[in-house]
């Protein structure tokens, strides 16, 4: 029961911010993504539900610009059931701490996504510009590691969340 109510709460007052936390993810994982990849970023803003990054090649005489798009529910969506997840368990545990890493884990699967999702995006636009050497190997583990990182950082994580937290609950009752 705990756990359908405060899933019903969080879900109440995550759609109202659901968009800047996304957006604080991107920029986040953008920043990361101009340390990994040498670009340099442009422009970060949410237009018509949708959040835009504009990158430049860190690169002599560089004019064209990589856009990368995202959705704000992309990785955010399940942040409610997550933390639906960790109320469910917070009543039965002895060090109330734990419920911070969890969260913890969460905002830094959230950040991996991106992370993923935009480096994958920037060596692909890289790569068709010339400011990188074509590879299909770097292409295909590309699309395969953002691809993965996205179904696993985003439906794995609650589940993951769910079973540390009653392994922690079930250690600390033995």
């Amino acid at each position: 029961m705990i756990f359908v109510f405060s899933y019903m709460i969080f879900l109440v007052f995550w759609l109202p911010i659901n968009d800047r936390y996304s957006l604080r993810i991107t920029r986040i994982a953008t920043y990361l993504t101009t340390k990994v990849e040498k670009v340099d970023l442009i422009n970060l803003e949410m237009k018509d539900n949708v959040i835009a990054a504009v990158l430049r090649p860190r690169r002599p005489g560089a004019r064209d610009l990589l856009y990368n798009d995202h959705l704000p529910g992309r990785c955010s969506f399940t942040v409610p059931v997550t933390l639906a997840i960790i109320a469910a368990f917070y009543p039965f545990m002895k060090r109330k701490i734990v419920c911070i890493g969890a969260i913890a884990i969460l905002v830094i699967a959230n950040v991996v996504v991106i992370f993923c999702h935009e480096v994958d995006q920037v060596s692909y636009g890289m790569m068709h510009l010339g400011y990188s050497q074509m590879s299909p190997f770097k292409d295909y583990l590309g699309g395969i590691l953002s691809v993965d990182m996205t179904y696993m950082g985003t439906y794995l994580t609650p589940f993951l969340i769910g079973v540390v937290l009653y392994l922690r609950v079930r250690h600390t009752h033995d």
